[in-house]
């Protein structure tokens, strides 16, 4: 047998390594496959208050060879929400000292430090995430700057927020969200005429709702002007009366007319309406005609998870504490999250009432391990781990 010629064996041996290097870009390809569907599932679990879970999820992505910035960036809210603060540091240093030219995980880490309320370090950090020019800001930019200007807005420095405002109103982003923030912008600056131009330019926006009218009245009333805060009162009931979206006693409800409220309250049935007199009942002590407003809702099919949370803290008050612990089975099985949330909250309320202090530290534990704890649920952790 002959052997072969050498420009032959050259051929056989590309041949060969081109076929490997194909073998290594499939299984290059399929590990990036496997990293970004590992990501994309962290991403959910993440949105459905899933912490833990999500953080394995983005751990996994990192260690199948997906080091992008913007997923660290995502694990360190995700330890963030899960309470877990010294991951949490570790994990945005590591986004932003790898993405100091990555826009999505500059402006990821912005949100993060807005969550933490670092004001201060999210403004540098969203303004280093900017790519485009202010004049004709792309869709990521848009979002950015109207982080920004919520940031000089909750700083008093309200001029800079309302040409903020302004830019995004005249780029077509959020017309009515801004416009109604550029008139608040005003009321800041004590000019409540040019923000009634703003409320009114807002009540043509196509968008507009009932619960538009309650920001805004609501925003009248703040400032001290009551007169404005009536014109735009009976315009949000005559708003509700020809479009609906809202029963008109729980738009006053929302809108502090107390007086108002307790008439509309009284003839309106719709499920909003009916949570709030029975809320109300429950404050005034009488819990059966609560009861039978909760009974009469789950009777007709309006039985989310609301009804029995709040059916629930009822009979917490009340302390038939056997019956609160089913209808929480009720809202633990509800399909909505935040639903289950609050249910998890409440659970912890209920072992404290029932002074099953260390169910209610595990049940608070567990609590922890999926949510970033606020205000409240802290003093609550501090309440329950004194000693």
């Amino acid at each position: 047998m002959r052997g072969f010629s050498g420009s032959r064996k050259n051929r056989i041996l590309k041949k060969a390594a081109a076929a490997v290097l194909c073998l290594l870009a499939l299984l290059f390809a399929a590990s990036c496959n496997e990293a970004g569907k590992s990501y994309s599932e962290g991403l959910l679990l993440m949105q459905e208050g899933r912490y833990e879970d999500a953080i394995r999820k983005y751990q996994t992505a990192l260690s199948q060879g997906m080091k992008e910035p913007v997923i660290y960036a995502d694990l360190a809210a995700a330890y963030e929400k899960a309470g877990e603060s010294f991951e949490a540091d570790k994990a945005i240093e590591q986004a932003v000292t790898l993405g100091t030219e990555d826009s999505a995980a500059l402006k990821k880490a912005g949100i993060f430090y807005l969550m933490r309320s670092q004001d201060a370090t999210a403004l540098r950090t969203f303004q280093s995430s900017l790519r485009s020019e202010e004049s004709d800001l792309n869709e990521a930019d848009r979002e950015t700057m109207g982080y920004i200007a919520d940031i000089y807005f909750r700083a008093g420095v309200y001029e800079e927020a309302l040409r903020i405002y302004n830019l995004l109103i005249t780029q077509g982003y959020f017309t009515l969200e801004h416009e109604i923030l550029a008139g608040k912008c005003y009321l800041g600056l004590r000019q409540n005429q040019a923000a009634c131009q703003y409320f009114e330019m807002a009540e043509q926006n196509p968008r507009m709702t009932a619960r538009h009218y309650v920001a805004v009245c609501r925003a009248l009333q703040e400032a001290g002007d009551p007169t404005d805060a009536e014109i735009y009162y009976a315009r949000g009931i005559a708003f509700i009366e020809e479009k609906g979206g809202m029963g008109k006693g729980a738009f006053a409800y929302a809108c502090k007319k107390e007086q108002e409220a307790a008439a509309l309250i009284a003839e309106e049935s719709d499920e909003e309406t009916l949570l709030i007199r029975a809320s109300e009942l429950v404050k005034s002590g009488d819990y059966e005609a609560a009861q039978r407003i909760y009974e009469e809702l789950i009777r007709t099919g309006q039985d989310g998870g609301n009804v029995y949370n709040a059916y629930m803290m009822l009979k917490v008050e009340e302390g038939d504490y056997t019956a609160a612990r089913q209808l929480l089975q009720k809202v633990l099985s509800a399909e909505d999250w935040r639903i289950r949330s609050d249910g998890e909250w409440n659970e912890v309320i209920l072992y404290e009432r029932m002074q099953d202090y260390s169910s209610a530290l595990r049940c608070l534990r567990e609590y922890a391990s999926k949510h970033y704890l606020e205000g409240e649920e802290r003093r609550e952790l501090l309440f329950l781990t004194a000693e």
